[in-house]
C-alpha cells in the first residue's frame, strides 16, 4: 500500500519529532501542534515556498521547530536547533541565486500587478527610473 503526501509527511515528522526531541506523540497531539500553527500561537521563523513555512512551536515546555506544509495542513518535519540554521540560511541563499538567475536572463520581464507594483522582491539597478 503506498501511502499519500500527507500520511507520509505525518510518518516522517513522528519519527523526527521522537528522534530530536525525544517526544512521543500521537496523532492527537501532532493535530494540537498543527492547531497551534494554525490559530497564530507559533512563532513564524521563514516562509521556505507557497506550501512551506517554519514555526517555533512551544509545547510541553519545549520550542519545537516544525517545518509546516499549508497545502495539506501537516508537519513535515520537526529540525533539531543545530540543522534549523544551516537550514535557514540555505533557504535564503537559494532564494538569492534564484533572483540573481532570474535578473541575468535577457528574456526576464519583471511581476507586476495592475499598478506597476512590483511582485518579485526587488528590483534590479538596471530597471530603476531616475
Amino acid at each position: 500500500m503506498r501511502f499519500t503526501k500527507k500520511q507520509a509527511e505525518f510518518c516522517h515528522s513522528f519519527k523526527r519529532v521522537k528522534e530530536r526531541y525525544e517526544l512521543e506523540l500521537n496523532k492527537t497531539e501532532i493535530k494540537e501542534i498543527i492547531s497551534l500553527i494554525q490559530s497564530n500561537q507559533a512563532e513564524f521563523v521563514i516562509k521556505e515556498s507557497n506550501r512551506v513555512s517554519h514555526f517555533r512551536v512551544p509545547y510541553k515546555d519545549k520550542k519545537l521547530y516544525v517545518v509546516y506544509d499549508r497545502k495539506r495542513h501537516m508537519t513535515i518535519t520537526f529540525l533539531p536547533e543545530v540543522l534549523k540554521e544551516n537550514h535557514i540560511e540555505n533557504i535564503i541563499n537559494k532564494r538569492k541565486e534564484n533572483q540573481k538567475n532570474t535578473f541575468n536572463d535577457p528574456n526576464y520581464k519583471p511581476k507586476v500587478d495592475e499598478d506597476n507594483i512590483l511582485l518579485d522582491g526587488f528590483l534590479p539597478e538596471k530597471w530603476k527610473v531616475g
